[in-house]
């Protein structure tokens, strides 16, 4: 089944940096004024520089030289290294095929899109946060023994609102993990939503690594439970226990699989937050990624023989 990233609801805002750019134009009215005309100058000297690039066949929004050779290492690290191929049409096709029952008319509006090089760089910082279990790393690591469970990402423009006749395009959802395909996508919403970080480009981060965790800690999901204190009865079902540790987030509160998901998404983008928010999510989480890497065998004292040409007889 897909798990999906919403928007935030007004909840989840409060503790969000956007206040201090409100006080900033309060106090500071030209200053602010400035900021903007500058930013909207440098915005229409990029525009007139972007172009469409082919890089290991994705369309890429660049720059210049520099960021299509940028886009190219990004891509090919993110495959030859941590075993997650770059394909948008791939991430295309499990949002349709996750979504069957919905109006082919929706469906079909599903497309892919071209990657902007804020949303490479932020992919491949996600998915460098779970570096020791995957690709080569993952063959000496304590996940070695199963399959990754995240192989593919891709860029896409939309995905479905519901998996029933009733389903239609979706403005909302930030990315979308796709079990059954290995997996998952990150859809054109992102490209503007600052639901947990100010900045935009972080946020995309955070909205990877979410749904990275979906596949790679979900095996997490029972010792997560536990370790919140009594808050999840089971997956899908609040357990109601006063003093119970709450989710980092709103969108948390969810059920336990989003919450693992939120949790993860913070202790790889902000771990001060979860710390300070969740500890003992934040203990349960930092305790599974220190044992992905098996210690060293301790190797048996071995007495040497002596040897028999300098024995004294």
């Amino acid at each position: 089944m897909p798990y999906r990233t919403h928007g935030a609801p007004e909840a989840d805002r409060a503790e969000r940096p956007e206040a201090a750019s409100a006080a900033i134009a309060r106090e500071h009215p030209v200053l602010l004024l400035q900021r903007q005309i500058g930013n909207r100058a440098t915005a229409q000297l990029v525009a007139r520089k972007k172009r469409n690039a082919t890089v290991e066949g994705e369309t890429v929004i660049v720059t210049s030289d520099a960021e299509e050779t940028e886009a190219k290492t990004i891509i090919t690290t993110i495959r030859d290294t941590h075993g997650i191929a770059v394909d948008s049409l791939k991430a295309a096709t499990a949002t349709k095929d996750a979504y069957k029952n919905a109006p082919k008319k929706a469906r079909d509006k599903i497309k892919t899109l071209p990657w902007r090089m804020k949303d490479l760089r932020a992919v491949g910082r996600a998915v460098a946060h779970f570096a020791p279990i995957l690709g080569k790393a993952r063959t000496t690591s304590t996940r070695s023994k199963f399959n990754q469970e995240a192989k593919t990402v891709g860029k896409v423009n939309t995905s479905i609102t519901e998996n029933t006749a009733k389903g239609k395009v979706d403005p909302d959802t930030l990315g979308e993990f796709y079990a059954s395909a290995d997996t998952f996508a990150i859809y054109k919403s992102s490209e503007t939503n600052r639901q947990d970080f100010f900045n935009v480009e972080k946020q995309i981060e955070a909205t990877t690594t979410h749904e990275l965790a979906h596949g790679l800690m979900y095996y997490m999901i029972n010792d997560f439970m536990t370790a919140t204190g009594g808050y999840w009865l089971d997956e899908d079902t609040k357990a109601g226990a006063k003093k119970a540790e709450k989710p980092p987030t709103a969108y948390g509160r969810t059920n336990a699989r989003e919450d693992l998901c939120e949790s993860v998404m913070l202790y790889f983008c902000d771990e001060k937050r979860l710390k300070r928010k969740c500890p003992k999510r934040h203990a349960a989480i930092d305790a599974a990624v220190k044992a992905w890497v098996a210690p060293a065998p301790v190797a048996t004292p071995v007495t040497p023989k002596p040897d028999k040409e300098t024995v004294a007889p």
